[in-house]
């Protein structure tokens, strides 16, 4: 059994490099119709020229996901130009290492305007045209850190947090109207993003003690689960979050 996403419109946002260019990646090579976001259109662009030279049918829109305004015109330019979104991902998120001490309220707002408040607001643009066709799939990308403590990351664990509870409401909210709703929490994941942290061999040391498997994922690994989540092998499925983590959550 394999993924056939032909004929299905898939946005994906935070898609020029790593889980999101690897779940776009992803996606297009399962013949979906691909729109692919992000804010910097240069390597957005090289995405989809390279996806496109594969035959896949692929779109590019740049969109800062913070900018709610922003996000509701291309909602709906894209449901102008294909008539419906059939699954979302969102995928675009930021994130910063601070000690509580030295935390700020402007890292704060700027982690929550991109994880929290912008990943909702999109999503309650795409789901209203989801609800109104009785169809849909959204799959966040949330973080383990939204399951467990981690120093020195207050605000992206408390915005992942948010995704998690997002998640559940709105699988909730919209399940009975044929939309679902679920969350794929990667643990450490060797993207650009994250690459400071690698940097750090203390850091390091301890990621790969608390990690079963003793590796960080690629982000190749993450694009599966959000694959399975959007696709009709997981029509009852609604609501959850997949932890994609090498089994830092068991124990």
């Amino acid at each position: 059994m394999t993924f056939d996403f032909r004929g299905k419109v898939v946005l994906v946002t935070g898609a020029s490099r790593g889980i999101g260019e690897a779940i776009a990646t992803a996606f297009a090579e399962v013949g979906a119709t691909l729109v692919a976001t992000a804010r910097e259109r240069t390597s957005l662009d090289a995405l989809c020229a390279r996806l496109a030279s594969t035959g896949a049918t692929v779109e590019a829109e740049a969109l800062d996901v913070a900018d709610v305004a922003a996000a509701e015109r291309v909602v709906e330019r894209l449901v102008a130009r294909h008539g419906r979104i059939d699954v979302l991902v969102n995928n675009a998120g930021t994130s910063a290492r601070q000690p509580m001490g030295e935390a700020t309220p402007e890292v704060w707002d700027a982690i929550f305007a991109t994880n929290t408040r912008g990943l909702f607001f999109l999503t309650q643009a795409v789901g209203r045209t989801m609800v109104a066709r009785s169809s849909g799939a959204v799959v966040n990308v949330g973080s383990v850190a939204q399951a467990l403590g981690r120093r020195e990351m207050a605000a992206y664990a408390a915005s992942k947090g948010g995704v998690a509870q997002i998640t559940r409401v709105l699988a909730m909210e919209w399940a009975t109207y044929g939309v679902r709703v679920n969350c794929v929490a990667p643990g450490y994941v060797r993207t650009p993003l994250v690459e400071p942290t690698f940097r750090r061999p203390e850091l390091m040391d301890e990621i790969l003690a608390r990690t079963p498997m003793r590796r960080v994922a690629e982000p190749r690994e993450i694009a599966g689960p959000v694959l399975f989540l959007a696709s009709d092998l997981a029509t009852y499925v609604t609501g959850q979050t997949l932890f994609v983590d090498g089994g830092w959550t068991a124990g």
